[in-house]
């Protein structure tokens, strides 16, 4: 580090950037969402429909991918853990009328 005329706290921070963009484009390679605030979104839309027990943190983790693909294969659609079209679709779909049916 001293070498690079670094400070600790910049190599830490260098370090933590770079692994998080790793894990950015991995996941995108992947097909998986990258997007907290979407990320949330579908961790949300899961608890409610299908009880999944996630934290709602934005982080695409193996837990996640696991209830999306229950969800997927509770639906009758491929389950390969990817949130595309028809799964995104159907989630947003399910998920308004549970929101409408529980503000009655």
């Amino acid at each position: 580090m001293q070498q690079l005329n670094l400070s600790n706290n910049d190599w830490e921070q260098f370090v933590e950037t770079s692994v998080l963009q790793y894990q950015i484009d991995i996941a995108k390679d992947r097909g998986r969402l990258t997007n907290p605030s979407e990320i949330i979104f579908v961790q949300r839309a899961l608890n409610a429909l299908i009880d999944a027990g996630l934290e709602e943190d934005g982080i695409w983790g193996s837990a996640t991918e696991r209830k999306v693909r229950e969800f997927q294969r509770s639906r009758g659609l491929k389950d390969d853990g990817v949130v595309g079209t028809k799964t995104r679709a159907l989630l947003q779909k399910e998920f308004s009328r549970a929101a409408m049916a529980g503000a009655d």
